[in-house]
């Protein structure tokens, strides 16, 4: 049975486009790859909270849970290599940013 990472995403669109980071030193991607905004589950936190707490990190926006809808589609499965060189199985639940504030870093 494999071992599933669960994470959480979130989807910023404005004017057409979509927001994505990329991964440098400090991620455990591969260096150069891009993504949404997203990453794991701490213990005890919920999926919204964990959502609001990822695209504060890796983006410098804000975001309130009332303004995370739940993408359709319920989640995302992929295998992703990462800079260990291993391949994990990452499971994702997206939420789409309805409004968000603050500066992009």
């Amino acid at each position: 049975m494999k071992n599933i990472i669960h994470t959480v995403g979130v989807l910023i669109l404005q004017d057409k486009k979509v927001l994505l980071v990329r991964h440098g030193e400090d991620a455990g991607h591969i260096n150069g790859t891009y993504g949404l905004p997203a990453g794991r589950l701490e213990k005890d936190e919920d999926e919204k909270t964990a959502a609001i707490r990822e695209l504060k990190e890796e983006t410098g926006l804000d975001v309130q849970s009332e303004d995370l809808v739940e993408y359709p589609s319920d989640v995302w499965t992929a295998d992703i290599k990462r800079k260990d060189g291993n391949i994990y199985t990452f499971q994702i639940k997206v939420f789409v940013a309805k409004h968000f504030s603050g500066v992009l870093k």
